[in-house]
């Protein structure tokens, strides 16, 4: 599984977080990797792109948070796992390894201390992309 969605992130106050819904089937826990984009985007546009993304994984319904990150970490041990082409390029970018039973889950782009701008996410599948 692959998705990938870009929109304009606004204030969460105003109701303007990027979110969007996936689903996890099947009985057995899923691995995925998160990504969501916005300094790597400003080489295609410019200050349109979010300065500071957070990406939040939450169960839904209920909303409980399975996964926040701000900034991505290269000491994740997985990291030596992947293909260079999944890691971020840009230290401000969020980027993180998450296990999920199976269910509904929302995916939410925020800007950190209410940055707007355009910004990315993107879930792999982690068994899919670890293939080097």
């Amino acid at each position: 599984m692959n998705l990938s969605t870009r929109s304009y992130v606004g204030p969460k106050d105003q109701f303007q977080e990027m979110v969007g819904g996936f689903g996890v089937s099947g009985t057995d826990p899923l691995k995925l990797f998160v990504r969501s984009y916005g300094p790597h985007l400003a080489q295609f546009f410019g200050d349109a792109a979010l300065s500071d993304p957070m990406v939040t994984i939450k169960t839904f319904p209920g909303g409980e948070v399975s996964l926040e990150n701000d900034n991505w970490s290269a000491s994740d041990a997985e990291w030596s796992e992947i293909s260079d082409e999944y890691k971020p390029s840009t230290a401000g970018d969020s980027a993180a390894f998450i296990t999920v039973q199976p269910g509904l889950f929302t995916s939410e782009v925020l800007g950190v201390n209410s940055a707007t701008g355009l910004g990315m996410i993107e879930i792999f599948t982690y068994d899919e992309m670890n293939k080097k």
